[in-house]
């Protein structure tokens, strides 16, 4: 068997991912309208992380200015 097969994990969700505390850097690529609670989540998180975002950043703009501040503010990067 393929030694990367060996390794690789399945979570039941992104906060079980965030509890495991094996990424520095997470990709969301969900469904548009679950972006701006996962997002939010990470940053909230005790270990935040860097993070790449699928378009759009968030379905309002409210949501993506709360985003953007979120992550200028605890000095994390967010990129789409």
């Amino acid at each position: 068997m393929n030694d990367f097969l060996k390794v690789v994990k399945v979570f039941s969700g992104h906060q079980e991912l965030l509890d495991i505390g094996l990424c520095d850097v997470l990709v969301v690529s969900t469904p548009n309208m679950t972006h701006h609670r996962i997002l939010m989540d990470i940053i909230n998180h005790s270990k935040p992380h860097h993070v790449l975002v699928e378009k759009p950043l968030c379905t309002t703009i409210s949501h993506c200015k709360e985003v953007c501040h979120s992550f200028h503010e605890i000095g994390l990067t967010v990129r789409m």
